[in-house]
């Protein structure tokens, strides 16, 4: 529950502003965990946090023009967990504890990055 709550508040900061143009893609690592995100405008240093994830937990995202897609797993959990800014599903994919998720690697900024994965 505590993954599920942190993935939706990082869903949720990151709905309230536009990305910029060009994707960006971050692949979901297992030994980069605990880590805090920090953002601000291309004039400012990064210092406005945006989140933090516990210590074990990864996460990934492909940022678009005014889209992503993120998701989360803990490095001993059996789950990833993702969403996207185009729906209001979570979606979930069984996975091998402590491999890091091998099938995101997608450009989509949407929804259709979790087209194998299962909707809760």
């Amino acid at each position: 529950m505590k993954k599920i709550l942190l993935f939706a508040a990082f869903a949720i900061l990151a709905a309230a502003s536009a990305f910029g143009a060009g994707a960006t893609n971050s692949a979901l690592s297992l030994t980069s965990t605990g880590l805090t995100a920090y953002g601000g405008d291309s004039t400012a240093t990064c210092t406005v946090l945006i989140g933090k994830t516990s210590t074990g937990v990864g996460l990934g995202w492909v940022t678009g023009a005014t889209g992503y897609a993120i998701w989360t797993q803990h490095k001993s959990g059996n789950r990833a967990f993702g969403g996207s800014w185009d729906s209001t599903a979570i979606y979930y994919t069984d996975v091998t504890a402590g491999t890091a998720v091998a099938s995101m690697t997608t450009t989509a900024s949407d929804s259709t990055a979790f087209a194998s994965w299962t909707t809760m």
